[in-house]
């Protein structure tokens, strides 16, 4: 996904403050790229031009990079990393040969007929079974039934699940209840998790600091995945470093130094949340609206009089952190419808962005936002 897409959507954020956060760039970015497999026109340029992308080769090679991406097939291994697509389309139509096989071969995405007209429950339970298996019964309900109507003509689907263990896990009887101050001017108790005198890799930046944590990976290729956590100088300076974001790219491509330094006290709160949004009203504010009547080549013998929406493109996250490690999965869902000197200490106790990459691609697969551990 483009960067410009990542800080709208991190943007959109900073307007609403009052919860934590989080998404999935890799989900969206799977997500989009199937859609704009089966788009054309200026649809198909404008997607493509919001994804990063040039040409269709470029599409079908990034898209085979992401789905190679997420191949985790043991489940008994410290970190477990799947992804899966799905297409669910009315009775009434037929998916075009041609995009059915780009989502079978590229996406090794499964495509199923559903009857949205007559039989709407069963087609939306169908579809959460779905969802609940490839994310590990993470996310249950996941199809937002504003949209859903007996009318819907497709839903496109990537689902995502991450779940991985510290390559040095917190011990339990460090956990101890500390004081969060909120950007409201509150003070919370949560719990803490805690270690002492050990190495990291840390930055500073201005304005905030950053800290490393890599999960154990189990391979013999080195740690693989890590959460970088940002934390603000200040206890209200969650909203100007999300500000950032805006005038400096280097933030989220991580384009400073790091340093292995010792650092005496790390104190970050477990926490565990979902959070939904609704990213094409972001897409519209950008210019996107994604016209299928006029600009698809998804849907076989199409009446040229049939009403048909504009897509629209929701997306839920989920994650918890703790002693352990992280576990977290996304959904996200297209659907068509009729109608200075290093500091020696990292406490985490006021508002904070984090981010999970894969950092051999230096691909975010999560980033969010904590504004308050406590809430779910």
């Amino acid at each position: 996904m483009e960067l410009s897409m990542q800080i709208a959507l991190v943007d959109q954020q900073t307007k609403n403050l009052g919860k934590n956060f989080i998404f999935s760039p890799l989900s969206l970015t799977t997500l989009l790229s199937m859609v704009a497999s089966g788009l054309k026109g200026e649809t198909l340029e404008q997607l493509m031009s919001l994804l990063g992308l040039k040409s269709l080769a470029d599409l079908i090679t990034e898209s085979c990079r992401l789905v190679a991406m997420a191949t985790s097939e043991n489940d008994e291994g410290p970190l477990l990393f799947s992804s899966a697509n799905g297409a669910w389309v009315d009775k009434k139509y037929k998916l075009k040969p041609s995009f059915q096989q780009v989502l079978r071969t590229i996406y090794k995405a499964d495509s199923f007929t559903l009857d949205f007209g007559n039989k709407l429950e069963e087609a939306l339970k169908e579809i959460d079974s779905w969802v609940e298996n490839s994310t590990k019964g993470l996310i249950k309900k996941s199809v937002p039934k504003q949209f859903v109507r007996n009318d819907t003509v497709l839903i496109l689907a990537n689902a995502l699940y991450f779940k991985g263990t510290w390559a040095r896990p917190f011990h339990p009887f460090y956990t101890k209840s500390k004081n969060f101050y909120t950007l409201d001017g509150n003070v919370v108790e949560v719990p803490f998790m805690h270690e002492f005198c050990r190495i990291y890799s840390y930055g500073t930046s201005q304005g905030f600091k950053i800290i490393r944590l890599p999960y154990k990976d189990g391979s013999q290729k080195g740690l693989r995945f890590s959460m970088y956590i940002f934390l603000p100088d200040e206890k209200d300076g969650l909203p100007d470093l999300l500000k950032q974001l805006s005038s400096d790219s280097a933030l989220l491509n991580l384009e400073f130094e790091f340093e292995e330094e010792r650092i005496r006290e790390v104190a970050i709160p477990k926490f565990k949340f979902m959070y939904s949004i609704e990213v094409s009203d972001i897409m519209e504010q950008m210019g996107l609206r994604l016209n299928i009547k006029e600009n698809a080549e998804m849907l076989e013998d199409l009446n040229p009089n049939a009403i048909i929406e504009d897509m629209k493109v929701c997306h839920t996250c989920c994650i918890e952190v703790n002693e352990r490690g992280t576990e977290a999965a996304a959904v996200s869902l297209s659907l068509v419808g009729g109608g200075g000197p290093p500091p020696t200490e990292f406490i985490a106790d006021h508002p904070f962005m984090f981010m999970i990459r894969e950092d051999f691609s230096e691909t975010p697969i999560f980033l969010g936002a904590v504004v308050n551990p406590l809430l779910a």
